[in-house]
């Protein structure tokens, strides 16, 4: 293989030893402490691209009823000037907003927020419209207090008067997602994924996030996030972690309008899989990107009478800021 065979296994020695001493110095350093926390730089402002598929059958005696749900969202973010109690108003907008939605008997509700007066073909899918084009657009401010917990969330009367004006059916289709305590448990779970202490490679740490599904429905999931170490991309250096969803319950509030109920359910989670890539120096994750199916049975109630239903979801979902 070498011209001089002398100089080649010189080389191949070198190679071994710079290769081992540079293994143990990465070794060394990888298994230094790090720690990951958020960083809110004043008049900062970040865009953040994300989309979300749904796939959803549920089989009832033996029918199979198919839903599927696309959402592309660009939302923007402007980190406001530290107030005097020290903390930090973080305003959001959804600049753009897009969604398709199949149902079942194949009628489809698509939505631009570039073209949002735009009708549906079915006047009975009206109000699914209208409340996609009530979310375009949505503005509101939540507050970062000096310990990095949400204390409040601003601006949402505006909101909910925007709902009204709109159709009041929409409220019931999204009053719960935005209601101040729901957004502020939403974006305290979304926020509040990072280790409390310093972490290695291999370490691990859970949360349980509950994300609100509207008409008084919630998903509750388990999730164990494990830090890989850094990896390299577009020249940055950043922290890797993979997510894995362990558990789920679902739930619904038995006070929640509507001819249907769920009265029982026993989910349990058929695969999961997902990472965060983390810039710790700006102090946010850059991307995001997880698969989670859950399968198992639900008991309906509709109108007094008890429907058993198989449900198989497929949710995956991926961000990146920009």
């Amino acid at each position: 293989m070498f011209r001089q065979p002398v100089w080649g296994a010189a080389v191949v020695v070198w190679t071994a030893l710079t290769a081992s001493v540079t293994a143990q110095n990465a070794v060394t350093a990888q298994s230094d402490p790090v720690k990951l926390e958020r960083r809110w730089p004043e008049g900062e402002t970040r865009t953040t691209e994300a989309t979300l598929k749904l796939d959803q059958v549920m089989t009832i005696q033996g029918m199979e009823i198919e839903t599927r749900i696309e959402q592309a969202t660009t939302t923007r973010q402007l980190i406001g000037k530290r107030r005097d109690d020290g903390s930090i108003p973080v305003s959001t907008k959804i600049d753009a907003f897009k969604a398709t939605m199949t149902l079942p008997g194949g009628l489809i509700v698509a939505f631009d927020s570039a073209n949002p007066d735009a009708k549906a073909d079915d006047p009975m899918l009206q109000p699914i419209l209208d409340a996609l084009k009530t979310s375009a657009g949505v503005e509101y401010t939540f507050v970062v207090g000096k310990d990095g917990s949400i204390t409040a969330i601003e601006g949402l009367e505006a909101v909910r008067e925007k709902f009204e004006a709109s159709n009041p059916e929409t409220v019931d289709l999204l009053k719960d997602r935005f209601q101040p305590d729901a957004m502020k448990k939403a974006i305290s779970d979304e926020l509040n994924i990072l280790p409390e202490t310093l972490v290695r490679p291999g370490d691990s740490w859970t949360r349980t996030q509950t994300q609100q599904l509207g008409m008084g429905q919630t998903l509750s999931f388990e999730t164990r996030y494990t830090y890989q170490g850094t990896v390299e991309k577009a020249g940055k250096t950043l922290d890797r972690i993979t997510v894995k969803s362990t558990n789920v319950k679902y739930a619904q509030d038995p006070n929640a309008g509507g001819p249907a109920r769920v009265v029982g359910s026993d989910l349990k989670i058929e695969s999961s899989d997902g990472e965060i890539l983390f810039d710790r120096a700006a102090g946010q994750e850059v991307e995001t990107r997880q698969s989670t199916r859950m399968v198992g049975p639900l008991t309906l109630d509709i109108m007094g009478q008890q429907l058993d239903v198989e449900l198989d979801l497929t949710v995956e979902s991926i961000s990146q800021v920009k």
